[in-house]
Formats: structure tokens, sequence, C-alpha cells
């Protein structure tokens, strides 16, 4: 199954490119960090994998459902 989730936020960074970007687009980290944090504290076991090509990676398992990737891809 996939699901596409869309949100608009200036929370986060899209602007500074980090030192260890594969690419100048892998923007995501701050977010992946804080979606991380927010689904752990609604019981949700969650973690960040690593920054992809695209932006970052992550896993989170749902009660009865097993894990499940997350990918985060970042525009400015």
């Amino acid at each position: 199954m996939h699901i596409d989730v869309t949100c608009k936020t200036d929370r986060f960074n899209l602007s500074v490119v980090g030192e260890d970007f594969i690419n100048d687009c892998c923007f995501g980290e701050d977010f992946s960090n804080w979606l991380v944090a927010a689904l752990e504290s609604v019981g949700v076991e969650a973690d960040l994998i690593c920054m992809e090509d695209f932006g970052w990676a992550n896993l989170a398992a749902f009660e009865h459902i097993n894990r499940v990737r997350l990918d985060l891809i970042c525009y400015a």
C-alpha cells in the first residue's frame, strides 16, 4: 500500500544545505526527528533510518501492522 501525505510548514530548514547532504535537496532531518518524536509520543514505534538521495527515510510500526517505511521528501 502506498499513501502520500502532504503538509506545508515553515517550522523546518529548507534553505541551509548541510555539509553531510548527499544532494542539495536532502532537507528533512529536523522534520524527521520531529515526526519520530511525535509518533512515539502517541505510542507508535518509530525510528529515523538515514538520509537518502531524495530526503530522509523513517520507519514506523503501528498496532497490528508490520513496520512501514516513511519516506520524507521536502521541497523548498
